[in-house]
């Protein structure tokens, strides 16, 4: 069972706020993929956060595996849809590098500038150069039982999701 598992590239599969609301004396509220995409484009690369719990470290050392041996591994942002018939809209990107743990000064500077308000308290750090491209959501399924990443979205929470392509 387990060479099944390492047969597909995994992909990391992270839900993102549509808009984020930054507290404080001058309320802010963020388009979070239009923060991520401005930073990539005047940057030319970003750093995306992955907060609250991270996911467990073999399975970051699995991706840095795969990045480390050229094989094509997307960070895939979902939010929700407003205004259309899809319920989740997905954006990806190719993912450079990936850190576990405080990030560094040079991902600091990486990072959209809202992320000083909420003082870098992530503790899994995504480094991307390419922009963020809408993403067919149907081409994915967990990696973990199979099945299709909408009808999870659909029926879960879950903040981070370990995909393949279906």
């Amino acid at each position: 069972m387990a060479q099944s598992l390492e047969s597909k590239p995994m992909h990391f599969l992270l839900r993102v706020p549509r808009l984020t609301r930054i507290e404080g004396s001058a309320a802010l509220t963020i388009n979070t993929i239009d923060a991520h995409s401005k930073a990539i484009q005047e940057l030319g690369r970003a750093a995306i956060a992955k907060f609250g719990k991270t996911p467990h470290a073999s399975a970051v050392e699995r991706l840095k595996k795969q990045i480390k041996e050229g094989k094509r591994t997307y960070l895939i942002l979902v939010v929700k849809s407003v205004g259309t018939r899809k319920t989740h809209l997905g954006y990806q990107t190719e993912i450079a590098s990936i850190r576990l743990g405080a990030p560094t000064d040079e991902i600091k500077n990486s990072a959209p500038t809202y992320y000083r308000k909420l003082g870098y308290a992530a503790g899994l750090w995504f480094t991307v150069y390419r922009p963020l491209a809408p993403s067919d959501l149907s081409r994915f399924r967990l990696v973990r039982n199979k099945k299709p990443v909408l009808d999870v979205l659909s029926k879960c929470r879950t903040p981070s999701m370990l995909v393949e392509m279906s």
